[in-house]
């Protein structure tokens, strides 16, 4: 069984951005990231237009079937913004009203919102039952004009506080689960970013938690698993060792960068090693340690998600990639 979905986000301002005829045509699904919103509800470009809208829209030369959407939100438009719009139906409606002219002015074909998170970040009890009225609002809306698509980004932690998931997946066409940032440095310990199964030295809540395959188990028991994309970073997780141990759960400690890209990573001439039970590298030298994925390591994950019947796979992000992993993922 083939994937019917190879989803890649784009970040929008990243001055090394590929051009249209750099990115593969795999990719069959292209995510706009990010627009910013208003208290109000309105959505914009951040000004930039003139150039990776212009950009961006080129890429259907490229690929006649491909499909466009914008994003709105991101970890640094945070929870609070959305929650209160979530709770006004007003502001939901000016919110479907604004994509919805965005989309039809510049030819994207459907709105992805990324609300990290529900009931969490400062938000609100209500935003579960919020979040579900929000998206059929904004669904309601878009079928009056057309065949617009609607997706989301969400956590892996499929937190029942935050997500009616039958009611979401009743909503949406596609839901990204976001499935990396698994481990980070304020553990105190080296871990890897996005493990596809349970590492050795984890802790019996990230073994339950803290991987991608149980990630996507949690959201597969109330969604159609055809409506999961099962998210595959192009970026590693730094730390920087504060012992003698080089290993995966090494005491260690932030580096003063968080995260690296893959085409960063590639270049490094690190020792590599190869967890067996993660099945994901990672890199270290001297007191320098990186969790990343290569092509093995999404290989891997892309014939997980064809096992069990995934929509597909997500990027975060096309960016990143020196074309090693977009490769790998039309090979697996």
């Amino acid at each position: 069984m083939s994937l019917n979905k190879i989803v890649g986000y784009y970040k929008s301002w990243d001055p090394t951005s590929p051009t249209p005829e750099n990115i593969d045509r795999a990719y069959n699904y292209i995510i706009y990231a990010f627009l910013s919103v208003d208290n109000h509800g309105n959505l914009d470009f951040h000004g930039d237009e003139g150039v990776n809208i212009n950009t961006i829209r080129r890429l259907r030369s490229f690929n006649s079937g491909r499909k466009l959407l914008l994003s709105v939100g991101g970890w640094n438009v945070g929870s609070v913004k959305f929650s209160n719009i979530a709770a006004d139906r007003r502001k939901v409606e000016t919110m479907a009203d604004s994509a919805l002219s965005l989309m039809q002015q510049y030819g994207f074909d459907g709105l992805d919102i990324d609300w990290e998170y529900p009931a969490q970040n400062g938000g609100s009890p209500a935003d579960r039952h919020n979040f579900v009225t929000m998206l059929r609002i904004i669904r309601n809306k878009f079928a009056r004009w057309g065949s617009y698509l609607l997706t989301i980004a969400v956590s892996p932690l499929a937190n029942p506080s935050s997500y009616d998931i039958r009611s979401i997946a009743d909503s949406v066409d596609f839901i990204n689960v976001m499935t990396y940032d698994f481990h980070q440095a304020s553990q105190g310990r080296t871990g890897h970013n996005a493990p596809l199964y349970a590492s050795s030295s984890d802790s019996q809540w990230e073994k339950e938690n803290s991987n991608c395959k149980v990630a996507i188990q949690k959201w597969c028991c109330e969604a159609p698993p055809s409506k999961i994309v099962m998210g595959l970073a192009f970026y590693g997780q730094r730390y920087r060792l504060t012992s003698g141990s080089k290993g995966v759960g090494a005491p260690a400690q932030g580096a003063s960068e968080d995260t690296m890209t893959y085409k960063q990573i590639a270049g490094l001439r690190w020792t590599k090693c190869w967890d067996s039970y993660s099945k994901v590298p990672y890199k270290y030298s001297a007191n320098e340690w990186i969790g990343y994925d290569d092509a093995d390591s999404i290989a891997e994950k892309v014939r997980f998600a064809r096992a069990n019947r995934l929509g597909g796979v997500m990027v975060w992000t096309i960016n990143d990639d020196n074309g090693d992993l977009i490769r790998a993922i039309k090979s697996a």
